[in-house]
Order: structure tokens, then sequence, then C-alpha cells
């Protein structure tokens, strides 16, 4: 039992999990009271998938559980749950998901692939696309996504009236086959594909933030290179942004001395001093009346 334990709890030993585990510094009803807290887990792809997968697996369902129990609610928080395969089978999730709504989560789980979730959960996996709201398909080159996305589509009636009998001709085709898939999801493209629980699909283009918005209104990446034209429109605004002089200000202080001086009635001027960050004072300026 003891060896049991040690190897279940192992992943409590990494020093940067037990400092987090160590004290309580956000609750987590707070994500479902209050709408200016952001609770974020980042690690690397191979731990989670690895040594980190039980500590995510931990907090995605303390999180599912604390939601269940709170009652106060303040809007809906938004889960995002990147790599879900990745954490392994959880029973949690194939019963939170149709309840999550109801309990203030918007879960959004993102995964590579259909064939992942086929892995880890072989029974269930198309209950995660089947009963979502929206569905979003990107950009893809797998056979199992791509023949899945297919059937979920569905079919169309081509209708054409026989030019001599006179009566309507009906067929049935895909509206799009997993070949046409592939071809209109192919990575580059920036093309997706949005399934609607009642509704009809949307062909949609991908429009990047740091492609769709001006550089202004986001701050640059250090891990990914900026385009030309972005980089020199980004130097440009931050050059006229820090070139903001302001005048220099001119104190004049009395010499301050233990003897006393010889001529009590003249005022000596020490040399100027600057202060390069000091907002200008008018010479003639009055203080203010103040209550």
């Amino acid at each position: 039992m003891r060896s049991t334990l040690q190897e279940q709890t192992k992943w409590l030993d990494i020093p940067a999990v037990r400092k987090i585990l160590y004290k309580t510094t956000l609750p987590l009803n707070d994500l479902k009271t209050r709408d200016d807290i952001v609770l974020s887990l980042t690690a690397p792809i191979l731990s989670i998938r690895e040594e980190l997968a039980p500590f995510c697996w931990l907090l995605t369902n303390m999180t599912a559980y604390t939601f269940e129990y709170e009652k106060k609610r303040n809007g809906q928080c938004l889960t995002i749950i990147d790599e879900l395969p990745s954490q392994g089978h959880n029973d949690t999730f194939e019963v939170m998901l149709a309840v999550a709504r109801s309990y203030g989560q918007t879960v959004l789980g993102i995964s590579q692939n259909v064939e992942l979730m086929k892995k880890v959960y072989p029974k269930t996996w198309a209950t995660f696309s089947g009963e979502a709201d929206a569905v979003f398909w990107m950009a893809t080159n797998h056979n199992d996504t791509a023949g899945h996305l297919s059937q979920i589509l569905g079919k169309k009636s081509h209708v054409r009236r026989d030019r001599y009998a006179g009566h309507k001709l009906y067929r049935e085709v895909s509206v799009m086959d997993a070949d046409q898939v592939k071809r209109f999801l192919t990575p580059g493209s920036n093309n997706l594909i949005v399934t609607r629980a009642g509704l009809r699909a949307l062909k949609l283009k991908n429009e990047p933030y740091y492609k769709a918005l001006p550089v202004w209104k986001y701050a640059a990446d250090p891990e990914h290179k900026e385009t030309f034209l972005r980089r020199f429109t980004r130097g440009f605004f931050d050059h006229h942004s820090n070139t903001h002089v302001i005048p220099k200000q001119t104190v004049q202080a009395e010499t301050v001395s233990d003897q006393p001086p010889k001529n009590p009635g003249n005022i000596i001027n020490e040399p100027e001093i600057t202060n390069e960050k000091a907002i200008p004072v008018p010479e003639n300026s009055q203080p203010e009346n103040r209550r």
C-alpha cells in the first residue's frame, strides 16, 4: 500500500507543485463569484502529458466541484482546457460537460485530432463534439478527423428534372466528403468550419489578432517575429511616444551655514539645480485655495 501511494503521489514531490499547493492564495469559488479573476496553469506540453497530468486532472476536478457547490454566481466563467486528452481518462469530464453551463462554466476543450479522443475515451469520445453548442474545426490533415467531420456535416439532396419525362430526380450526396474537408482545412489556408447544435455549419476564415489588430492594440511576442511592416510601425509609434521633452525647472536655494552671515540682508544664490523629470512651474503662479 505504501509503494502504491508513493507511486500515485510522486507528482507532489515536484518543488513547483508543492509550492503552489502549500498555501491557498486564490479560493476557487472566486472564479464563480467575481468577474476580475484569471487563473492560469502554464506548463510544457510534455510535462502536461507526463508528470503534471495528475496535477492538471486534480485542478480541473476541484474547479468543477467548486462550481457545483458554490451557489453564488456572477455570469459565466470561461474554462479553457488545452490538450484535453493529455490529462488521461477523467470520469468527471463525462458528467460535468452536460451540466457545466447551468453551474456557470463555459467549457472549451481543445484536442489535436479525433484519434487522441478515441484513445482516451473509447466509448464516449463522440459525445464531446456531439453535445457541444459549437465545435471549431481548424487546420487538419488527419483522416479520422476529416471523415468524422464529413459525417457530421451530413448529406444534401440534388434535385434535377428529367427533360423528357418531366418528373424530378433526387440524388443524395455528402455536403463535403473527407477529401474535400482536408483540402478546405489544409494547414496555412486559415480556413475553419464551425458546426453548431441545431443550426447549419459555417465556413469561415481564421483571422489572428496579430494580423487583424493594429500594433498599438497588443504587445509584441518575443518568441514570434513580426513582419517588417509591423515592426516598422511599432518602432515608429514607440519612438514618438518616448520623445517627450520636459523643460528644466530652476530652483534657487539659500546657503545654510552654522556661522552667521556677514551680510544678513543679502541672499547668496547657489548654482542652479536642475531636475529633468520635474514639471515646470510658472514663476508668478499662486497656490490654489483649498478647503
